[in-house]
């Protein structure tokens, strides 16, 4: 019977290395092969994948001594919550499938915004990229104002609005998907509350942030691109009474951070924004699978 469907793969030994060819049909394709960040393989619905995983921040580098096919997960970084103010907003969440050649490639980690100090807004996330996939980081959580309060910032998600101390005035959310992107990176923060009811929820990569009386962040997005079901970019909740300052978001992860507390006469800080990630797999042969899982 003649082969109509599938692949063929063959592995030969060149020297000391190993050369992977993939026959569909008469032709002839090669998978990629790279080096650079953390390397792991995974098997995952009958195939199996080499994946390289970077969350060191700033410029990493991903070697193709051979391109091919591959596909992509960039996260950038959270933004900073806001004081008595809005969370962060989650790191935009952007995915694709594409070919690579054979060379170094760029990649780009964004680090996550501070979190407010009390007189100012949180800090914007950093963007992550990757073979020309931009995403952007997300917003920073407003700020309390007695006389207004202070908006969320726009960003990969919006951060959450600030809470006011005026009756009738709620400082807006930011605005999420900010560059546009299709399918949309990340969703808008939350608007602050009225009368010190707290800060906006940050929005997140799988929906927006919510307001009084919850001031949730949005939900993030699962990935299993690692081989494991992973959240990534879920926005910071929005700060309120208590005595604690905002918790962080998760670097690594692209949260953003959550908004601080408010102790009498004391604003406490927003939570930093987390980091993000960029993670590349492409598939291997079961073979190369054993060899570097033994």
């Amino acid at each position: 019977m003649g082969m109509t469907l599938g692949d063929v793969v063959a592995n030969l030994k060149v020297g000391s290395s190993q050369v992977r060819k993939m026959y569909k049909g008469s032709a002839f394709a090669a998978g990629p092969v790279a080096s650079g960040g953390t390397e792991t393989v995974i098997s995952q619905g009958g195939k199996f994948y080499k994946v390289h995983t970077f969350t060191n921040v700033g410029s990493n580098t991903l070697t193709f001594s051979r391109g091919g096919d591959v596909e992509y997960l960039v996260v950038a970084g959270g933004g900073g919550g806001g004081a008595i103010g809005g969370g962060g907003g989650a790191g935009g969440l952007r995915t694709e499938q594409g070919v690579v050649s054979a060379g170094s490639k760029d990649v780009v980690v964004g680090d996550g915004g501070n979190g407010s100090t009390g007189n100012s807004v949180g800090g914007d996330g950093q963007g992550s990229s990757f073979n020309g996939l931009v995403s952007a980081g997300g917003g920073g959580g407003g700020l309390y104002g007695s006389s207004g309060g202070f908006a969320g910032r726009d960003g990969g998600s919006g951060g959450g609005g600030g809470s006011s101390g005026q009756v009738g005035v709620f400082p807006p959310g930011g605005s999420g998907n900010v560059p546009p992107t299709s399918p949309a990176q990340g969703n808008d923060g939350a608007d602050g509350g009225q009368q010190v009811t707290g800060g906006g929820g940050g929005g997140g990569a799988g929906g927006a942030g919510a307001t009084y009386p919850t001031r949730a962040g949005g939900v993030g997005l699962t990935s299993a691109i690692s081989g494991a079901d992973v959240l990534y970019a879920s926005g910071g909740g929005g700060g309120y009474f208590g005595t604690s300052p905002g918790e962080d978001g998760v670097d690594g992860l692209g949260d953003g951070g959550y908004g601080g507390q408010f102790n009498n006469p004391t604003y406490l800080p927003g939570g930093d924004g987390g980091s993000g990630v960029v993670i590349v797999r492409y598939q291997i042969t079961e073979a190369e699978y054993n060899a570097e899982a033994a």
